[in-house]
């Protein structure tokens, strides 16, 4: 029997719609074996859509009471998705080790050029907000060159998966989210799939986790997951292990465009998923 499972659950400790436990119950009603909760952290700081350094205990606590709530019926989970910001934030366990999370997502939404120390512009923006935020960071960081953003983007993500020790890597090509609308770059051109080369073979030297994430999907309109066909044939290509996830800020989207994820897996040569239970990664069979 394929287990159903998503490590990617966001609630109203940090950006999500819903409360954590309206959350557990939904995941119940969808038949999950398990539910991780993934809460936006960049410890010990936090912005307005992160979970905030005042609230980890009651975050913490409230997951802790929803596991014995639903034991025997589905597993819950305590993570973080923690920030990789260069120079400010680590997605590493040592850097959480005090809160004992189950497991640990690593993302990059936040790109800088480091060449802009001092200037009189936002240290940061990040890849995933709204079209204005990410095209006025292109153009305050990088002078309007979509190119170097995108490539900073992945530099960013190759260091945070060759120098951090987490668990599964989230939306690895986030930085297209708003390309469909934009078009701020061409994700065939050479330059584009070099990077995604690149980082693909760092993926599989890490060891580490990758997530297809259909978020994109219910929530950007995508018709692809993260990652993209073509990065995940990579990843196959470097023996990458899978898991699915929905990056669910909502009871609506839990299990959201799990079947394209499914055969996105597939398509790509894919055969097993990989999940987290019990404090061990395990692998199953894809259903045909």
């Amino acid at each position: 029997m394929f287990i159903k499972t998503n490590y990617h659950t966001h609630c109203t400790f940090c950006d999500g719609k819903n409360t954590a436990e309206e959350m557990a119950q939904r995941g119940a009603e969808l038949g999950l074996g398990v539910l991780g909760f993934s809460s936006h952290t960049a410890w010990p700081f936090g912005t307005k859509w992160h979970l905030q350094p005042r609230q980890y205990d009651m975050y913490l606590a409230e997951i802790k009471r929803l596991k014995e709530l639903y034991k025997g019926k589905m597993e819950i989970l305590a993570g973080f998705e923690a920030e990789y910001i260069r120079g400010f934030a680590l997605p590493e366990k040592s850097v959480y080790r005090e809160f004992k999370p189950d497991y640990l997502i690593g993302s990059v939404h936040y790109i800088f050029s480091e060449n802009l120390k001092g200037a009189e512009v936002p240290p940061y923006f990040t890849v995933d907000g709204s079209t204005e935020e990410l095209l006025g960071g292109i153009k305050s960081h990088f002078g309007g060159d979509a190119k170097k953003a995108v490539q900073t983007y992945f530099a960013f993500e190759r260091d945070m998966v060759q120098s951090c020790d987490f668990d599964i890597i989230g939306h690895a090509d986030l930085i297209r989210k708003r390309n469909g609308e934009l078009r701020f770059f061409d994700e065939n051109d050479e330059w584009y799939r070099r990077e995604l080369q690149e980082t693909a073979k760092a993926i599989g030297k890490s060891g580490k986790v990758a997530e297809i994430n259909t978020g994109g999907m219910s929530r950007a309109g995508l018709p692809s997951p993260y990652p993209s066909p073509y990065f995940l044939s990579l990843l196959k290509k470097y023996d990458v292990p899978l898991t699915l996830n929905s990056d669910s800020h909502e009871v609506r989207t839990l299990t959201d465009f799990f079947d394209a994820g499914i055969k996105a897996a597939r398509d790509a040569g894919y055969d097993e998923l990989w999940y987290l239970s019990a404090g061990s990664w395990k692998s199953q069979k894809i259903p045909l």
